[in-house]
C-alpha cells in the first residue's frame, strides 16, 4: 500500500512541476523553478522512505519466523523447528521477490 501511495504521490508531483512550468504569464518557468525543485525532492524523499519502511518490514518479518520457528521446535521438536524455519523463510523470499518483480528490478 505505501508503494503505491508514493508512485502517486511521485506521479502526482510530476504533474504539477509540469503544468507549473507550463505557466501563461512570461517568465512563469523562472517564478515556478524552485517549486519544481521542491516537489522533486519531496517525491525523491518519499521513495527513499517508502524503500526504507519495505526494508524495515523484511527485517521484522524475519525476526518474527525465526521467532516462530523457535516456540514451533520447543513445542514438537527441531525438525519442526527447521521445517518451519524454511517454509518461513522462503515465503519471506518469494514475499521479497515479487516486491522487485512490482518494482521493475527483475527482468525475464
Amino acid at each position: 500500500v505505501l508503494v503505491e501511495v508514493a508512485k502517486l504521490a511521485v506521479v502526482a508531483g510530476g504533474a504539477v512541476a509540469s503544468r507549473l512550468s507550463q505557466g501563461s504569464e512570461p517568465g512563469a518557468a523562472d517564478k515556478y523553478a524552485g517549486l519544481k525543485v521542491v516537489g522533486a525532492a519531496t517525491g525523491d524523499g518519499i521513495k527513499l522512505i517508502v524503500e526504507e519502511l519495505d526494508a524495515a518490514l523484511s527485517l521484522v518479518g524475519g525476526t518474527a519466523a525465526d521467532g516462530a520457528s523457535e516456540v514451533l521446535g520447543a513445542r514438537y521438536g527441531d525438525q519442526v523447528r527447521e521445517t518451519s524455519r524454511d517454509g518461513f523463510h522462503a515465503v519471506g523470499n518469494a514475499r521479497d521477490t515479487v516486491s522487485m518483480s512490482k518494482k521493475g528490478m527483475l527482468t525475464a
